[in-house]
């Protein structure tokens, strides 16, 4: 039977948030609340395609853990976990069929992709503090020059100025448990915004206990109308401990959990201690993360120029414990440290027409690290020193051409080299490559309801660094060649009335030597000639009156492969990629008014293949479901909050990962104090 928490302790839990509702120093809006999602095709004064925006009583507070929670309800997105919270595969989240390694996360438009490890250029999503976020935009098909995607970027906007606080706790089943506090204000030229965060979480699955601390710093210098400085600072640990595997018939099989095939390669099998593979309960992975940022920004008559910088400092440490509990394996590695430059400016050569431009380079390392405890079977060195340079330069030209048409004219070009860092990575070989894209998109607006768009953009990316370069075997793939291709786009949007308005759009993206990581003996990348994606995206907005919305967005998707590797894990799914649901759907309800805020959304997904690494080739169905989720909060007064959420309302059984169940229903709570 699964480990479930009895009735009392959820009510429990529930009149704990109640009775805290009395107290006066906890209340408010949630201090992660967004204000709005965007999504947009470009930078907001470059709009040439149809937008969604969602405003921030879309967004029920105190429910999202995490970016990927929110991004989940946004068409042509698709979010997988292995567990409830903490997660943070390459893949946890994919625009169009795409991982990570194939779009741009910013910050303010900084890139916060790092140099990753396990084949990917992980985007560390638990970083991310919710409560700085002003708003999301969101690019997809990889438009914009200034980005240098294939799949699409995704901006965070943060908070800029801010004149007060608030704090926010939150308590929940599988020991939720969250504590955020922010504080910002404004003096004269300088503004400045604080945040800490405390979140964690006992897991669903065996030994899935979750842990993360944020700290933020960002000062705002404005020396005069034309010139400003900013300044950040952010402190994130993170701890989560390895899924294990859990399979009736194992040595340590524990029936108070689900079933799950475990994280990787930490399989809990008897044998002598020091055996490889003899991990249990208390292994776990940390990281301790330092960003530092810098923004200086000049404004003159017909644009602005702007210089960005920052570091991003990253240590990782694995420690697997034997079913006695001691310690087999400890190990630290300088898992990433990246250096960012960029200069960006923008030009209005008329009232109707501007030009973008800009320079970036950004150098992603990582390096030796070292053992505390090593094992005695199977441990060879630590992860070679390598390191990658990647430089662009590009070119955007905005231009309305009359009161109907708008064009939008990109050209970037990318070098990239990556090889050793230091000797001490003995002879791995450099390589570099380059290519020139160019962007083009149309608009039409024909009236005043009626916005119609084309967008066609070559795409291009070179491998990542742990595609090239296998950190265990200390492996070069030297024929591994860069992925290139052409995506196109066609939009509509139409405005039926002040209350309904809706949005179709068709992509289609055609991809040459497209790279897959195969992650079991022997570890490696290698291309697949070509993969096609395909499809359709609706999203529908109505306003029935000032208190009452409903949203409904579609995703219909195909892929296609051809050209398959040999070593290719997913032969067994003939032409398809993995994790490619054909249809997704999404409807939410949403109520708002002067006392009660009320959503209520519905989730389906259809079925998807898979072939998962430990079943070395074997094709497994993950069948569709449907989720409901169901959030309330009362406005207590005019600086408190008081919110229920109900995860999972109907305790359907599903998973988003093969091996990994998700969890039932799910009671949170949670109270903030504005100040």
């Amino acid at each position: 039977m699964w480990k479930r928490k009895i009735a009392m302790h959820k009510i429990s839990k529930l009149t704990l948030a109640l009775c805290l509702a009395a107290v006066p120093v906890w209340a408010a809006t949630p201090s992660y609340q967004m204000e709005e999602i965007i999504v947009t095709a470009t930078k907001p004064a470059a709009d040439i395609t149809t937008s969604e925006s969602i405003d921030s009583k879309y967004v029920s507070p105190g429910r999202y853990a995490s970016i990927p929670d929110l991004l989940r309800y946004s068409a042509g997105i698709d979010v997988r976990r292995r567990g409830v919270y903490g997660d943070n595969q390459n893949d946890t989240v994919k625009i169009r069929g795409l991982d990570a390694n194939r779009y741009n996360v910013l910050i303010d438009g900084q890139p916060i992709k790092m140099s990753g490890v396990m084949g990917g250029n992980f985007i560390d999503w638990n970083s991310i503090p919710l409560e700085n976020i002003e708003k999301i935009q969101i690019t997809k098909g990889g438009k914009l020059a200034s980005s240098g995607d294939i799949a699409g970027t995704i901006n965070i906007i943060t908070k800029k100025t801010a004149a007060g606080g608030s704090a926010t706790v939150l308590t929940g089943e599988e020991g939720r448990a969250e504590y955020r506090l922010n504080y910002g204000f404004n003096a004269g030229k300088l503004n400045a915004f604080l945040s800490g965060s405390k979140s964690s979480s006992d897991g669903y699955l065996l030994n899935n206990d979750f842990d993360n601390k944020q700290y933020n710093i960002k000062l705002g210098y404005k020396f005069s109308d034309a010139d400003a400085l900013r300044l950040g600072y952010s402190k994130n640990k993170l701890e989560r401990g390895y899924i294990l595997r859990n399979l009736k018939g194992d040595p340590y099989y524990d029936p108070s959990y689900p079933e799950t095939i475990g994280d990787g390669l930490i399989q809990p099998q008897p044998g002598e201690i020091g055996k490889a593979g003899n991990y249990g309960r208390g292994s776990y992975w940390s990281k301790d993360t330092d960003h530092y940022d810098l923004n200086y920004t000049h404004t003159f008559n017909n644009g602005f120029l702007q210089f960005d910088y920052y570091r991003n400092n990253e240590e990782r440490r694995e420690v697997l414990k034997d079913h006695s509990g001691q310690v087999q394996l400890d190990r630290v590695i300088p898992s990433d440290k990246t250096d960012y430059f960029a200069i960006s400016g923008q030009s209005a050569v008329s009232s109707k027409h501007t030009l973008g431009y800009g320079a970036q380079y950004q150098r992603m390392r990582y390096g030796y690290g070292h053992y505390n405890v090593k094992p005695l079977v199977g441990a060879g060195d630590l992860y070679p020193s390598q390191k990658i340079d990647n430089a662009a330069v590009y070119l955007e030209d905005n231009w309305q051409l009359d009161g109907r048409w708008r064009t939008y004219l990109g050209l970037r070009y990318d070098h990239y080299k990556a090889g050793r860092d230091d000797a001490r990575a003995g002879d791995i070989p450099e390589v570099s490559e380059s290519s020139l894209s160019p962007k083009f998109s149309l608009q039409l607006t024909s009236d005043n309801k009626n916005t119609s768009s084309l967008s066609v953009n070559r795409v291009w990316r070179a491998p990542s660094m742990p595609e090239y370069y296998w950190w265990s075997q200390k492996k070069f793939t030297d024929s591994l060649k860069p992925e290139h291709g052409l995506s196109y786009e066609l939009g509509h949007k139409h405005r039926f009335d002040d209350r309904y308005s809706s949005r179709l759009s068709l992509f289609y993206q055609d991809i040459t030597d497209y790279i897959n990581f195969r992650h079991y003996a022997p570890f490696r990348a290698y291309n697949i000639d070509n993969v096609k994606i395909w499809g359709a995206e609706l999203t529908n907005e109505v306003k029935f009156d000032q208190h009452n919305t409903l949203l409904v967005n579609y995703t219909n998707q195909h892929t296609r492969k051809n050209g398959v590797a040999g070593g290719d894990i997913n032969n067994g799914l003939t032409d398809e990629l993995d994790y490619s649901p054909r249809h997704k759907l999404g409807l939410a309800y949403l109520y708002d008014s002067d006392l009660w805020k009320l959503r209520y959304d519905i989730t389906y997904v259809s079925s998807q293949k898979e072939s998962p690494v430990e079943t070395g080739g074997a094709v497994y169905n993950i069948g569709g479901y449907t989720v409901h989720n169901l959030s309330v909060t009362r406005v207590l007064n005019k600086n408190a909050e008081l919110s229920l959420f109900v995860d999972n309302l109907l305790d359907k059984k599903y998973v988003e990962q093969y091996g990994y169940p998700m969890s039932g229903r799910l009671f949170s709570a949670a109270l903030t104090y504005k100040f």
